[in-house]
């Protein structure tokens, strides 16, 4: 067997394991570095044409194998949570909303990591380096869901704190093809953005900086290998014989096989966890807890996961010629208070599904249970039954409603662990537990008076959510956290390096690193971190 595997190309020297942000910058600095690199990705390859024109085209839309819907955006609802992730070449980038910020500086205050490093001078180069290579600028538009929004902020005296976002799109002339514009010429044709509104369905016009326009394009061209539908069941120490310097076996199928057996294997000398934090927790936890193939991970792995402290509201327009769109998916920003950040956000035309399906009349119940929270909800919907009914069913309603994301640097944590409930159909699969202290907020009061004060502007209707209203948990896109930083495996998963105890040459590079709530969009600091833990990998010799 040794001799098959040493004249095989199955052996690596880096098998990366998603191919998000952490995963795609992983992917580049390591070849470059001359190291032969493979990322496995569970999701599909895609070109621009390949993405759905609306989101109401479910099977490529969403990313739900048990119904045979293979798309990029995959929710997944735990007992104090409903998560927002993605599949696919590119991961998170398909579908984000392009926010490329800067973290709150009380990001490097808290956490297990505040001692540990200088963080914010350690990472303000790679920083740089981040913002160059995902090529940000800034948002030149304004849209109406924006200037409501200021009016709001200047009558909260907040207008100081209303500005543009930096964003990861090429803004040239609207819907032209030009030669690279970021990297001298040597990346991949692009075209202006044409304020569509399809950022987070897909973007079909080649204007959204996508990690396949620039980390993964440099990767393929430095001689990366990717390989879609491949995802990974397992990870273990490979046997004493295997040979060629391999360290680590790593078990992966097809997820569109209707079977469950293992459909590849892999031999690696080191590996990249970069799977998202749902998917990163989950394939850790089984191999700590079920196969018992990484037994030795530490007892702390899925403790202190945050939800960047958010809610996703909404404000729907009342007035029948109103279009809500248009423009970038996120273009401003405004501070609330020292803690908070708002922003508008919006589907395109006909991509309405989202929203139909997650918003509710907007209630105030605090800490009430379900049975409380259902009657508060139907009162509500008795109260206006036909603005119920419109959110639901009438084609125009999506056209004008424009949803909002609200975000908080305060600290609140949740365990992540594995178990059964209904949630999991009894089956064995992550839950959530939210603990007694700095819990996960689902009503966050700040974010009602905004979103309230927003739709009294325009004499519209200001929207909750149905499962903070229904079940008194939160809603975020960015959740993060559940492998912590530590000086051993008693403190925590990983070590400053990123590199995890006890498993040498395993690293983990994506968002379950970041160890406190950004407050902000926080694809960028994942960027970062990825860029820093390359940085510390030599050469290859």
């Amino acid at each position: 067997m040794t001799s098959e595997l040493q004249s095989s190309k199955q052996i690596y020297d880096f098998v990366i394991i998603g191919s998000g942000f952490g995963g795609s910058v992983s992917a580049m600095r390591l070849a470059e570095k001359g190291y032969r690199v493979l990322v496995l990705e569970r999701g599909l390859r895609y070109e621009d044409e390949d993405f759905p024109k609306n989101n109401w085209l479910l099977w490529k839309f969403l990313w739900m194998p048990a119904l045979r819907f293979f798309g990029f955006w995959e929710l997944t609802l735990l007992r104090d949570v409903m998560a927002f992730s993605w599949s696919g070449v590119g991961g998170g980038s398909l579908g984000y909303a392009n926010v490329l910020v800067d973290p709150d500086d009380k990001m490097y205050e808290v956490g297990n990591w505040a001692g540990l490093n200088e963080w914010k001078s350690v990472l303000a180069p790679h920083f740089d380096t981040a913002k160059r290579m995902l090529g940000r600028s800034i948002s030149p538009s304004i849209t109406e869901a924006d200037k409501i929004m200021r009016s709001v902020s200047e009558k909260m005296g907040r207008g100081s704190t209303f500005k543009n976002l930096p964003v990861g799109v090429y803004f040239g002339t609207q819907g032209i093809e030009v030669d690279d514009p970021f990297f001298n010429g040597q990346g991949p044709l692009r075209s202006g953005c044409t304020f569509c509104g399809g950022c987070m369905i897909g973007c079909r016009e080649n204007a959204k900086n996508t990690l396949p326009k620039n980390y993964l394009y440099f990767a393929e061209k430095l001689g990366v290998e990717i390989r879609p539908e491949a995802q990974v069941t397992e990870i273990s120490k490979a046997k004493d014989g295997v040979g060629d310097g391999a360290r680590y076996r790593l078990r992966y199928k097809n997820p569109k096989s209707v079977y469950r057996s293992v459909s590849g294997e892999i031999y690696a000398r080191n590996v990249i966890v970069a799977a998202g934090v749902i998917g990163t927790l989950n394939l850790l936890l089984q191999c700590r807890d079920v196969s018992r193939t990484l037994p030795e991970l530490s007892v702390r792995l899925g403790e202190n996961v945050r939800t960047n402290s958010e809610a996703l509201l909404g404000v729907t327009d009342l007035d029948p010629a109103s279009n809500h769109t248009e423009g970038i998916a996120i273009n401003t920003v405004f501070h609330a208070d020292d803690v908070t950040h708002i922003e508008p956000f919006r589907f395109p035309e006909g991509s309405s599904f989202l929203s139909r399906l997650l918003v509710a009349p907007m209630i105030e119940a605090g800490e009430a249970g379900v049975a409380y929270r259902l009657w508060l909800l139907l009162l509500a919907i008795l109260r206006n039954p036909w603005s119920f009914i419109k959110s639901k069913f009438d084609p125009a309603w999506g056209r004008r409603t424009f949803l909002i994301l609200l975000m908080q640097t305060e600290d609140n944590l949740m365990r992540v662990k594995l178990g059964r409930s209904l949630l999991t159909l009894f089956r064995l699969g992550l839950t959530s537990d939210r603990g007694k202290e700095k819990q996960v907020p689902a009503e966050i009061p700040i974010g009602h008076q905004v979103v309230r004060a927003m739709a009294a502007e325009i004499d519209g209707l200001p929207m909750g959510n149905i499962v903070e209203g229904a079940l008194n948990a939160s809603m975020t896109a960015h959740i993060l956290g559940g492998c912590l930083m530590g000086s051993n495996d008693a403190e925590g998963v990983v070590n400053k390096e990123l590199e995890v105890f006890n498993y040498p040459g395993l690293y983990i590079v994506d968002g379950s690193i970041i160890q406190a709530n950004p407050g902000l969009n926080p694809t960028l600091t994942i960027t970062a971190m990825a860029e820093y833990a390359m940085s510390g990998i030599p050469a290859k010799n």
